[in-house]
């Protein structure tokens, strides 16, 4: 048995209880930080995309 799972039984806790408790504690890890940049940047470079879809329609009557 993982020692993962060793804990979850011993806790009672699921694997997304547990990252939950870790993230409310110290924040989300590095990885999950880069993520959420990288998500944010792509919505943010999508909404620009749009903006100026929007404009070249608006120009163009």
């Amino acid at each position: 048995m993982a020692y993962a799972e060793m804990l979850n039984d011993a806790l009672g806790i699921s694997d997304d209880q547990w990252n939950q408790a870790l993230d409310d504690t110290f924040g989300p890890s590095p990885q999950e930080r880069a993520q959420q940049a990288q998500q944010a940047q792509q919505a943010q470079q999508a909404q620009q995309a749009q903006q100026a879809q929007q404009q070249g329609e608006s120009g163009g009557k």
